[in-house]
């Protein structure tokens, strides 16, 4: 979900979410590529090895897009 927009409150929920999760311990970024905006795609892992990226989808705070057909809601 986005921060504004019709998704505006999923998006804020997520960026909270994520937030809540990160702490001033070190992440991990595996860094995948960039997105067609020249933004950068990676996966985030905690310190403990944990994939952040997995989690919000398992919790619902995001979903999987492999960029290809209509963009989810």
């Amino acid at each position: 979900p986005e921060t504004h927009g019709s998704t505006k409150e999923k998006g804020l929920a997520s960026k909270d979410f994520l937030a809540s999760k990160l702490s001033n311990d070190p992440v991990a970024i595996k860094i995948m590529g960039k997105e067609k905006y020249g933004r950068i795609l990676g996966i985030i892992y905690d310190n403990k090895g944990v994939s952040l990226n997995k989690m919000m989808v398992d919790k619902g705070f995001a979903v999987s897009w492999d960029g290809k057909g209509p963009r989810p809601d």
